[in-house]
């Protein structure tokens, strides 16, 4: 009888060490899996990323990981580009495009746009400012992403990495070709 109650606890203390283990990894390595096709064509489903976990100086172009609550409770962790940084005004014009204004200059996506920024955003829609800790993230595959548009500016806070560079899956070798 005493011999069962130990291995229980042995069981129990190994599942415990293992559940650890496996938590840290997920969490600290600095690679993580792409999964989905919102990033494409930059990264591509099942591709691996190697991030940069100091986020102090997230700048728009970057590309972020973080966590976002899309269904029901869960948390999940969302790969997208930065459109739209701490300051910026969220507008939408008339073809459902996002873009940011800094008060000088206009972006779309990612890059500077030059044209006549007060006909522009006279014939826009003013979402939102966004606050001192608050970014605005696309997939660069913007039919298929859903990001700040749909759940809004990505805090700060929930920003786990940057991602610095991508490993492709490699093709499988055909014989004969």
């Amino acid at each position: 009888m005493k011999t069962a109650i130990i291995k229980r606890i042995k069981l129990l203390l190994i599942c415990g060490i293992v559940l650890v283990a496996l938590y840290a990894i997920s969490n600290f390595l600095p690679f993580i899996r792409v999964s989905g096709s919102s990033m494409e064509p930059s990264y591509t489903d099942d591709e691996i990323v190697y991030l940069n976990r100091n986020t102090d100086s997230i700048k728009r172009g970057d590309v972020v990981i973080f966590r976002q609550k899309l269904h029901f409770y869960f948390e999940e962790k969302l790969i997208k580009r930065v459109c739209g940084v701490p300051g910026d005004k969220i507008y939408k014009d008339t073809n459902n495009n996002y873009f940011a204004y800094d008060g000088i200059y206009i972006y779309y996506e990612t890059s500077r746009i030059d044209t006549t920024c007060d006909e522009l955003l006279a014939s826009s829609t003013y979402m939102y400012t966004l606050s001192k800790n608050s970014y605005f993230c696309m997939g660069d595959n913007r039919d298929e992403s859903i990001d700040s548009r749909t759940f809004g500016a990505v805090d700060e806070t929930k920003i786990i990495a940057i991602v610095k560079g991508g490993f492709k899956k490699p093709t499988p070798y055909k014989k004969g070709s």
